[in-house]
């Protein structure tokens, strides 16, 4: 299995090891030893099996199931057919380039978005005076 790949699909989803250790129920330093090709499992050993379930519901968490989908080609596939997909891929020895089509949002954008918007929002309750149980109650 090629370490790089685990690196690419970690950009892709723009995940750390302790994202994917905490849906995968194992140690980040597991993870990193992984990515880093410092192991090498078999692709039926449960560490592989671990490491795309926390990937598929990382992925599921934050909304990012299509990204995979593309990626694996399996459009249709639900978590019983995504995972081993996901398996599939890791072990895939063909060269391979990331479709840009694919490449989500940075998170870095998004929090960014998520921090004008709450300024605004601060700003326009501070012009009407109102507290957030006030807003709250209004809404």
């Amino acid at each position: 299995m090629p370490a790089g790949r685990i690196t690419d699909l970690f950009h892709l989803l723009q995940c750390s090891n302790t994202d994917i250790a905490r849906f995968a129920g194992c140690s980040p330093s597991n993870i990193s030893r992984m990515k880093s090709g410092l192991i090498e499992p078999a692709r039926e050993s449960r560490s592989i099996l671990r490491l795309a379930e926390g990937v598929y519901r990382y992925a599921d968490h934050e909304n990012m199931t299509e990204v995979l989908k593309k990626l694996t080609g399996k459009e249709d596939a639900d978590a019983e057919t995504l995972v081993p997909a996901i398996i599939g891929w890791l072990y895939e020895t063909e060269n391979y380039e990331l479709p840009e089509s694919i490449t989500p949002r940075s998170r870095l954008e998004k929090e960014k978005q998520r921090r004008v918007f709450g300024r605004r929002l601060e700003s326009v309750m501070r012009g009407l005076s109102f507290s957030n149980r006030r807003l709250a109650e209004e809404l």
